[in-house]
């Protein structure tokens, strides 16, 4: 069993840093708000509210989750 275990653990390693890193990241900078100009950025739920709100955006999720589902 231990052998099994340490067998995995560098291909569980290369998913993490391929697979789940990206996803991370990608949620921590989607809380940012980025000035293109500058390299200060500041945090900024405010844009997830805002972007929520929209209708089109709810039509996006859904299509998006039933295409997801579907395929």
């Amino acid at each position: 069993m231990v052998f099994a275990i340490l067998a995995l653990l560098p291909t569980l390693a290369i998913y993490a840093v391929v697979r789940l890193y990206p996803i991370g990241e990608t949620l921590r900078l989607s809380l940012h708000q980025w000035n293109i100009l500058s390299k200060n950025s500041r945090l900024s739920v405010s844009t997830i509210s805002r972007v929520d709100r929209r209708s089109l955006f709810r039509e996006a999720l859904l299509n998006t989750t039933i295409i997801a589902f579907v395929c």
